[in-house]
């Protein structure tokens, strides 16, 4: 698995490389692979190009990102792209969709206010969903990445199924535990939650979680549960290429995402993602 994490050198705090500094730790990671992304826009290059060859652009926007790495204690390639929008070239960079999670941050910070949340590209990405997708709140510190387990939200949809999956995976590679919390009640015609329909679902899925919880299914409690645990990660799933459906953790990806104070990994209903054009340097 790899963590695409795209670096705006001109933006600070790298709340995205934090995440990934706290995760991984700083040296390589056995199951974890990191690559730092930073594009290029045309509104950036119609500056640039006036007083720049682009060999030199493109030059001092790697050695910008190589500094940011280092000072931020993340171990990565650079790859500098060229895309109309950064969020077009973020969703190019995506090689693989089954094994790449694109991080970016988010423009509300760990308390989740503010009248512009997500920002233009993290809203973009999470609209596309090219790959899954990691949200992390700006102000985001390294200290700031909980020491305890993986939190997967299901409704028991076989979308979500495919989010607590992946869940699974990112608790592995991170040595960690897999808790994952069944939402309910987000319709009146929804059944009472058993939790034992939860450890059937689980064991006919053949997924191993270390803990089971089923909560209400709105925003509030999938962050409570998140804090009260010291997830380091907290796993929902959006529609295929981001389309929201009205029913399970699906209707509220978008606001978890915008709002949680723990990283929000959004993932595509479907394995499939989709790439924007955008060229590779």
């Amino acid at each position: 698995m790899r963590f695409v994490v795209g670096v705006d050198v001109e933006r600070e705090p790298h709340a995205a490389l934090r995440l990934v500094a706290g995760l991984l730790g700083r040296r390589p990671h056995p199951a974890l692979a990191v690559r730092a992304v930073h594009v290029l826009t045309e509104e950036h290059l119609r500056v640039a190009l006036r007083l720049h060859h682009l060999a030199e652009v493109e030059a001092g926007a790697r050695a910008a990102v190589a500094a940011t790495l280092e000072r931020e204690g993340v171990a990565a390639p650079v790859e500098v792209r060229q895309a109309i929008e950064a969020w077009e070239g973020l969703a190019a960079a995506v090689e693989d969709p089954g094994e790449d999670l694109l991080v970016v941050g988010r423009h509300a910070g760990k308390a989740g206010r503010g009248i512009v949340r997500l920002g233009r590209v993290a809203r973009n990405l999470v609209r596309l969903l090219p790959a899954p997708l990691v949200v992390v709140p700006h102000d985001l510190e390294e200290a700031d990445v909980g020491s305890g387990p993986v939190v997967a939200l299901t409704d028991l949809s076989a979308g979500s199924l495919i989010a607590v999956r992946l869940g699974g995976r990112l608790a592995g590679a991170l040595g960690r535990a897999l808790s994952v919390v069944r939402v309910a009640g987000f319709a009146e015609a929804d059944p009472p939650a058993d939790p034992g329909a939860l450890a059937a679902w689980l064991e006919r899925a053949a997924v191993h979680a270390d803990a089971l919880q089923v909560a209400p299914g709105d925003p509030a409690a999938a962050r409570e549960i998140s804090l009260a645990r010291a997830a380091p990660l907290l796993v929902v799933a959006a529609g295929p290429q981001g389309e929201i459906p009205g029913d399970g953790p699906a209707a509220v990806a978008i606001a978890i995402a915008a709002s949680s104070p723990v990283p929000v990994v959004v993932v595509p209903a479907t394995p499939e993602g989709r790439v924007s054009a955008g060229t590779r340097t």
